[in-house]
């Protein structure tokens, strides 16, 4: 299975209730451009999603 990258992962952080990761609002333009390319691919591939507050469909 793919690995979220580090950079990424460092500047998200698990939803309270649900469990899910979500990017933190305060993350850099630079790593919220390269996590929605990163969830983009990885939805492309597996069908899932890892980062669910990310809006992919406009990629």
């Amino acid at each position: 299975m793919q690995e979220t990258p580090k950079e990424i992962l460092e500047w998200t952080e698990m939803e309270r209730y649900t469990g899910k990761r979500i990017l933190k609002p305060d993350a850099p333009e630079e790593i919220q451009k390269k996590a929605i390319e990163f969830e983009s691919q990885f939805y492309k591939l597996t069908g899932r999603r890892r980062i669910v507050n990310i809006n992919i469909e406009t990629v």
